[in-house]
């Protein structure tokens, strides 16, 4: 099937009751995601209902699943902890032959529509490259077998995408006028303090995955597993846009680039997982792992206050410090056992099985102020603003 994002996203939405990562109308958050039947869920519900989901990158690249399945209803005990869906991604494994891909892809805006109905619209900046490979066969034939896939992410994209006002009557341009935030960046600069460009800035993101499995076959009744895959991603991103009033960037309100931040997600997971066969018609499924979620942010500015300019009663201009990106950072552990048996009789299937979850977060989040040096500039307009330079005050509030 054709996807343009490489995303598992691609493909659960085919499911009847689907939209944009929701089923059966559920938030995203209410789903239950795991790989090889593993819990994989972000635990803490950032944003994100998936790790790796505050950079938009996918944990697990689409060149390792061998399949992907979904159940709104299922019957299962084993699946539980859900109202929306449960999603399963299942990797792949070596096989006795060796098998191998290749591959990358690229895109830029010159491949994107420039045209709707026949009138021209505007197109920014964009610039994506995705390369990888993969690898599986055999360590000892009939044995032992091994698969692993890495695959690097590069993204860039023009930070904003309307301008400054120059009165051209370009479909992107802002009403806010270019001298005005000429104006605010100068008396920036003058207390020693750069709020960035106003425009023509770009945005990256970037993600590096991989995954590593080894296939055991220990005798006839015993196979093992060990999956080992980590994510290093991140993302640039503008100002909140809508926390504390609607602050674009978009045709009223315009951003400086230091008002942003990056986004970072870094995540390795480790599970083992052992099949039996037992006699009378039982099987037996253990599965332990441990997965690490690493989430922090790099704001772009130096410690500096928050502004925000007014004009008409709107957010006209933003500048300074990102404030909800102050030492804001979240570390989770997971920790989950099961242990699981079942048992065929006839017409009936019985499972009988023990589940642990062990979440562990350390979560710090500071709002509006960095530490005793940053100071929460009160909304004003670009009057107020000017009267606040002229008086010395915005050099006082630096300097606090």
């Amino acid at each position: 099937l054709p996807t343009i994002s490489r995303s598992a996203s691609d493909f659960t939405r085919l499911e009847p009751s689907a939209s944009s990562g929701s089923f059966g109308g559920r938030n995203d958050q209410f789903n239950n995601f795991s790989l090889d039947g593993a819990i994989f869920n972000n635990p803490f519900g950032l944003d994100a209902a998936t790790p790796g989901g505050q950079t938009d990158s996918q944990p697990i690249s689409l060149d390792a699943l061998d399949q992907i399945q979904i159940s709104t209803a299922p019957y299962d005990v084993r699946q539980s902890g859900f109202t929306g869906a449960t999603v399963n991604a299942v990797t792949k494994s070596g096989t006795n032959d060796f098998h191998g891909t290749v591959y990358g892809f690229f895109r830029n805006e010159d491949l994107t529509g420039s045209k709707v109905k026949g009138d021209d619209i505007f197109v920014p900046k964009l610039e994506q490259t995705q390369i990888g490979f993969s690898v599986g066969g055999p360590i000892i034939k009939n044995k032992l077998f091994f698969f692993a896939n890495f695959e690097k992410d590069d993204r860039e994209d023009l930070g904003q995408s309307w301008l400054p006002n120059r009165g051209t009557g370009l479909i992107n341009e802002s009403r806010v006028e270019e001298q005005d935030l000429i104006d605010v960046r100068n008396a920036l600069l003058a207390v020693g303090y750069n709020p960035g460009a106003y425009e023509g800035f770009t945005h990256k993101t970037e993600s590096t995955k991989g995954i590593f499995k080894l296939d055991w076959n220990i005798n006839d009744n015993n196979r093992l597993a060990v999956i080992y895959n980590f994510l290093d991603a991140s993302k640039d991103k503008p100002a909140h846009p809508t926390a504390l009033g609607f602050r674009g960037p978009s045709a009223s309100t315009l951003q400086f680039e230091n008002s942003g931040y990056q986004i970072n997600n870094k995540l390795q997971s480790a599970q083992v997982e052992l099949n039996s066969t037992l006699p009378g018609n039982a099987s037996n499924k253990l599965q332990f792992g441990y997965t690490h979620f690493d989430d922090f942010r790099n704001p772009f500015s130096s410690p500096a206050p928050t502004i925000t300019i007014t004009k008409d009663g709107s957010n006209y201009i933003i500048a300074g410090h990102e404030p909800f990106s102050i030492h804001n950072k979240l570390d989770q552990k997971v920790i989950q056992f099961s242990d699981n048996i079942t048992f065929v009789r006839g017409n009936h299937t019985v499972t009988l099985g023990v589940a642990f979850e062990k979440f562990q977060f350390d979560n710090s989040f500071n709002l509006g102020v960095y530490g005793a040096q940053g100071v929460f500039f009160p909304t004003t307009t670009m009057e107020g603003f000017q009267d606040f330079v002229n008086s010395g005050a915005l050099q006082q509030s630096f300097n606090d």
